[in-house]
């Protein structure tokens, strides 16, 4: 679409529906398999039997697809009939510079079962992984596009001045508290670092709003218990839409790389 277009006009639906069409055949289905989607993003469901519903939704400036969640081995073969489909109608991967906050392209990380994880089960990693990539900017512009930079950007950083402070002072809050718990106590580690964002969260810092580069308003909704379920995600902004299913697979042991250096017992970023 050109610029900030309606999520709702005439092409961009005949686009959508034969897109979840062609993503239906892709996985050996027919059409009986597609049913329509009434909800804020309205769209398609593509019913794939033993795996639950995909979604083709008309969003601003994209027509936006989900399934359902995937290891990192599971994505190129996941995504190719997206991309055969999205093909097939002439559409690509992109980033419309026009748009306002364009979206697209993001990771969202979590398991099926908060004690499944890797922020509940390793206390440091939350915070570890917002430390670390506030310290390295090329780790959240480098796949990006330049008019992602800025505070009004779709990957807003804290490195304005007060939203610097405030997270300085959040995470010297947090590595106070945390080296006085026990091992017990240790375990709560991410309640108690959202619990403190919370505290010292405001407007103009925004720590669970949308538009930061890690998106953590899904796990907002807090005192978590090991078997919590539901959409429990940290969403990373600062990848864009990838261009083929390898490069997509490619984000993701990139990002899981960081994940896993920063998941080291009782480490902290500094």
């Amino acid at each position: 679409d050109e610029g900030f277009a309606p999520r709702y006009i005439v092409p961009k639906e005949k686009k959508a529906i034969a897109i979840a069409k062609g993503i239906a055949a892709r996985n050996g289905l027919d059409e009986s398999a597609i049913s329509r989607k009434e909800s804020f993003k309205q769209g398609w469901y593509v019913n794939v039997p033993n795996d639950g519903k995909w979604v083709v939704n008309s969003e601003p400036v994209t027509i936006e697809v989900n399934t359902t969640p995937r290891t990192i081995d599971q994505i190129v073969p996941t995504s190719r009939p997206i991309f055969e489909a999205t093909a097939a109608e002439g559409l690509v991967a992109h980033v419309n510079v026009a748009a306002e906050r364009s979206g697209m392209g993001h990771i969202h990380v979590g398991a099926a079962r908060m004690a499944e994880s890797p922020f509940f089960a390793h206390p440091l990693l939350l915070r570890n992984v917002m430390v670390y990539f506030h310290k390295n900017p090329a780790l959240l512009h480098g796949f990006a596009e330049a008019f992602d930079i800025g505070l009004d950007s779709n990957i807003e950083t804290y490195h304005d001045e007060k939203r610097q402070e405030v997270f300085r002072d959040a995470v010297a809050e947090f590595d106070a508290w945390y080296d006085g718990a026990s091992a017990t106590e240790r375990k709560r580690g991410l309640n108690k670092f959202i619990a403190i964002l919370d505290r010292r969260d405001s407007y103009d810092i925004g720590f669970f709003r949308h538009y930061r580069f890690l998106n953590l308003e899904h796990l907002h909704r807090g005192d978590f218990t090991r078997n919590d379920t539901g959409k429990i995600t940290a969403e990373f902004r600062n990848f864009r839409p990838p261009k083929n299913p390898e490069t997509a697979k490619a984000f993701a042991e990139l990002l899981f790389a960081v994940m896993e250096k920063q998941s080291a017992p009782d480490v902290k970023e500094t």
